[in-house]
């Protein structure tokens, strides 16, 4: 996955803006997503991957996805304790 270029928005609010094009394009004032998103961004920077960082890119990467699956199983675990206090409430 590592070795892909990062592109930065020149917005700064991305998940307001998210909403906006959303509720946009549900009222009717842009017939599509697409059309909404090419019409109000736009690119502020696009970052390269070093080649020669590559096997950084790949460790850090490797690590992100350890933890997320650890942070998955700990959220079901939770998920699963509060589903039994809410049955227990009832």
């Amino acid at each position: 996955m590592a070795g892909i270029p990062v592109v930065l928005m020149s917005t700064v609010e991305t998940t307001a803006l998210g909403a906006a094009l959303l509720a946009a394009v549900g009222a009717g004032l842009s017939p599509s997503l697409k059309e909404a998103s090419e019409r109000t961004t736009k690119v502020a920077e696009v970052n390269y991957p070093i080649p020669t960082n590559q096997r950084i890119y790949d460790r850090g990467y490797e690590y992100f996805l350890t933890q997320t699956s650890r942070n998955q199983k700990v959220n079901h675990k939770r998920s699963a304790i509060s589903y039994q206090l809410v049955v227990r409430i009832q």
